[in-house]
C-alpha cells in the first residue's frame, strides 16, 4: 500500500527470543499519529518452533508498556490478545496463579490507565468475582462460574438475551470475600449491597492492610423472604483517591450475596 494513503503505522510486538529488537510493546509515530501496541504477557511457539515468551512480571510488563505510551502521548493503543487465553495474552479475570498474582490484576491495571473510568463515580463489584475467599464448606455447591470452594449459583429468571448473573450462596458466619484492590475516589463514599436472605443476617466490610486497616460497622441485613433487595450499608469519607484492599465478612446468618456498589459524591 502506498504510504501516502496510510494514516498511521505500528510495528506490533516482536516475541521471538532470538530477535534483536524483541519487545512486548512498541510505539511508532507516522504521519503525525502515534500508535502503540502491547501484550501483558505471551507464551507460545511460532510455526518453526521458536519459543516466544514474555513473563507477566507481576503486572509490571503491562504497566511499563502503558507508562511508556502515556509518556509519548500515544494517540491510539492496541491491547493485543484481549481474549487470548491460549497464549496468556488475555486481559480478563483469571484464576491462573502462574502469570496472575490475583484474578482481577490485569483488569485493574486497565482501569488505572483509563482517563475517564479510573475513578468512577459508581462502580459495581460482583461478589463471585472476588480475588480471594474463605469458604468453610468444600466444593462449589452451585457448580457455577469458577472452580474452588466458593459457592456460586445463577440468578434465576434472567432473560436468555441478557448476560448471565451469578451470586455467592450458602454463606456461613466466619466466611469472607476479598478484593486485593478497588478504586475509591475522594469524597463521601456510599457502599450499597444487593442481597437476599430468608432470615436476618449481618456483614462487615474491612479496608486496607496492616496499620492502615480500617474496620467498618456491622451492617444489619433484614430478612427479605429470599427476594433480592439493595440496602445502604454505610457511608465513609475518603480524603484522596486510592486503591484499597476490601474484605466482606459474614458476621451472622446466611445471606445470598449478589453485588455491592461503591458510589462517591464529590
Amino acid at each position: 500500500m502506498n504510504e501516502s494513503v496510510v494514516e498511521s503505522l505500528n510495528d506490533w510486538f516482536i516475541a521471538a527470543e532470538h530477535a534483536a529488537n524483541r519487545s512486548s510493546w512498541t510505539v511508532r509515530s507516522f504521519n503525525g499519529k502515534t500508535v502503540g501496541v502491547a501484550v501483558p504477557a505471551f507464551y507460545t511457539n511460532d510455526k518453526s518452533g521458536t519459543r516466544m515468551f514474555f513473563d507477566a512480571d507481576h503486572g509490571k510488563r503491562l504497566t511499563d508498556a502503558l507508562d511508556d505510551m502515556v509518556a509519548k502521548n500515544t494517540d491510539l493503543v492496541f491491547l493485543e490478545g484481549f481474549t487470548d487465553m491460549a497464549e496468556n495474552a488475555s486481559y480478563w479475570r483469571s484464576t491462573d496463579n502462574t502469570f496472575y498474582d490475583f484474578p482481577n490484576q490485569r483488569l485493574n491495571i486497565l482501569r488505572k490507565y483509563s482517563s475517564n473510568k479510573a475513578w468512577p463515580e459508581s462502580l459495581r463489584i460482583e461478589m463471585e468475582a472476588c480475588d480471594k475467599f474463605f469458604d468453610i464448606s468444600k466444593n462449589n455447591s452451585g457448580n457455577q462460574y469458577r472452580t474452588g470452594d466458593l459457592d456460586v449459583a445463577k440468578v434465576a429468571n434472567v432473560a436468555s438475551d441478557k448476560n448471565t448473573e451469578w451470586y455467592v450462596t450458602h454463606t456461613e458466619p466466619g466466611e469472607w470475600l476479598e478484593w486485593k484492590e478497588l478504586p475509591y475516589a475522594a469524597g463521601n463514599v456510599t457502599i450499597k449491597v444487593c442481597y437476599a436472605a430468608k432470615a436476618d443476617a449481618k456483614i462487615r466490610f474491612d479496608f486496607g492492610e496492616g496499620t492502615q486497616r480500617r474496620q467498618g460497622p456491622v451492617v444489619e441485613l433484614p430478612a427479605t423472604g429470599g427476594e433480592w433487595t439493595t440496602v445502604d450499608a454505610f457511608t465513609m469519607k475518603c480524603d484522596v483517591n486510592g486503591w484499597r484492599r476490601t474484605l466482606l465478612n459474614i458476621v451472622a446468618g446466611q445471606p445470598d450475596l449478589n453485588y455491592f456498589t461503591i458510589t462517591v459524591e464529590k
